[in-house]
């Protein structure tokens, strides 16, 4: 949360406490109803993905709609998603990579590392294709050709979370 701007996150725990306080302080059983059904959707929805992943239907991994998205760390949590649904490592990396940019239409730009496509990679401390949480052990990054080392992420960081401070 200290990534995004002070602002999001204010709107973010104000509607947070307003939904709760329309739900549960109205009606606190209604409320854990309503919590426990998303729950069930979340499953029944993951059932369905590796039901459809079973049948050869092309995934895609996206970070969502919502009001709760916080862009690279809500990929990253679909990338878990797909892994809790049974999805192997392989098809969860084809899905936000491969997949992504066909259905884009942008599979001759990106989506596989290729001669004359664009080179923005991720590289890691350990190989995703044996677990998904590997890709949290971030190395560096390429991006438009550059090379940025984890002690050059890891400084940008902390210029994003010292800006977003309340105040700042």
């Amino acid at each position: 949360m200290n990534m995004l701007p002070h602002q999001v996150v204010s709107a973010w725990i104000g509607s947070y406490q307003k939904e709760y306080a329309e739900g549960a302080g109205k009606n606190k059983p209604l409320y854990l109803r309503k919590k426990n059904e998303r729950g069930r959707e979340l499953m029944v929805g993951m059932k369905i993905l590796k039901m459809m992943d079973e049948e050869g239907v092309p995934l895609m991994v996206s970070a969502g709609e919502g009001k709760f998205i916080v862009p690279g760390f809500s990929m990253l949590d679909e990338c878990r998603n797909f892994n809790d649904a049974g999805i192997t490592p392989y098809q969860t990396l084809r899905a936000a990579t491969v997949n992504a940019a066909s259905f884009f239409g942008q599979s001759s730009v990106w989506g596989t590392v290729s001669k004359g496509k664009r080179a923005d990679l991720l590289i890691l401390e350990e190989n995703p294709l044996l677990s998904i949480e590997s890709l949290d052990k971030i190395k560096g990054v390429v991006l438009n050709g550059t090379w940025y080392p984890k002690e050059e992420l890891e400084r940008i960081q902390a210029e994003i979370i010292a800006k977003n401070e309340p105040g700042k």
